[in-house]
């Protein structure tokens, strides 16, 4: 298939997996914005079992690399509830403001 007619994706899902068994315990999600302004929102769903174990941070570092080393991103946004904690430590992990 030339380039020209292959489909442009717009929403990247990523199972986390826990090592070395491949245990599914969780998903990462990017949703990318208009081709112009190459930004992208991420969002994650992990099961509570695996909270507070470096899963998510891990996680979202691998996700924020590849939006911008393999999509050339500029910008990725998420948020969370004010009351999640966790999400916001996560994300400042991460290295997100």
């Amino acid at each position: 298939m030339s380039e020209h007619n292959a489909k442009k994706f717009t929403n990247y899902t990523f199972a986390i997996l826990e090592k070395p068994d491949e245990v599914f315990i969780g998903l990462f999600g990017l949703k990318l914005g208009g081709i112009k302004h190459k930004r992208a929102e991420i969002w994650y769903k992990i099961h509570p079992k695996y909270w507070s174990q470096g899963y998510a941070t891990e996680t979202l570092k691998a996700v924020i690399q590849f939006a911008f080393d393999k999509l050339h991103l500029h910008r990725i946004e998420a948020g969370c509830a004010v009351n999640n904690f966790g999400s916001m430590k996560v994300l400042e992990k991460a290295g997100m403001r």
